[in-house]
């Protein structure tokens, strides 16, 4: 099965608690106010662009009407964009590019495969230290879908 993802992210910390991997899909129905993602609303692959990147040099204006340069700068007519992405290829500073890449299921479970170790071992600190002594770490393998293991903490004094 494929799908159109913008990214994976690994090791990720953000949006809710723990070290997680995050597969970014294209196609979101939600229409949040507060969204962080908004390219990913679109289940098709887009043109992307970056003003900061464009040094105006004007490549891409011979492929399609969607790109225009202008005493303002670069500017794109998302009406008049086909997706043929032909100046993606040309913009050589990187400014334009494809949100969305097509991948299949099997793909992205090998690659967020590659994060099990780090989430196969938890580090905890126990409170209190003595004045002038860092915090004891202590390693505990996790198992998935199991308990995990008894931790081991120094004695309290």
């Amino acid at each position: 099965m494929n799908g159109i993802i913008t990214e994976i992210q690994h090791g990720s910390i953000h949006d809710g608690p723990g070290l997680r991997s995050v597969v970014f899909l294209k196609g979101c129905q939600l229409r949040c106010f507060w969204c962080h993602n908004p390219e990913a609303i679109s289940p098709r692959r887009q043109l992307a662009f970056d003003q900061a990147k464009c040094l105006g040099c004007g490549r891409c204006l011979g492929f399609c009407k969607a790109h225009q340069l202008t005493k303002d700068g670069h500017t794109i007519d998302r009406s008049q964009c086909r997706s043929c992405f032909r100046c993606v290829e040309m913009c050589f500073p990187g400014a334009l590019s494809i949100c969305g890449r097509e991948i299949c299921a099997e793909d992205v479970v090998k690659d967020v495969a590659q994060d099990i170790p780090f989430y196969m071992v938890r580090t905890f600190s126990v409170p209190p230290n003595l004045p002038g002594e860092p915090g004891f770490p202590c390693l505990c393998p996790v198992k998935p879908f199991k308990a995990s293991p008894p931790v081991m903490f120094r004695k309290m004094t």
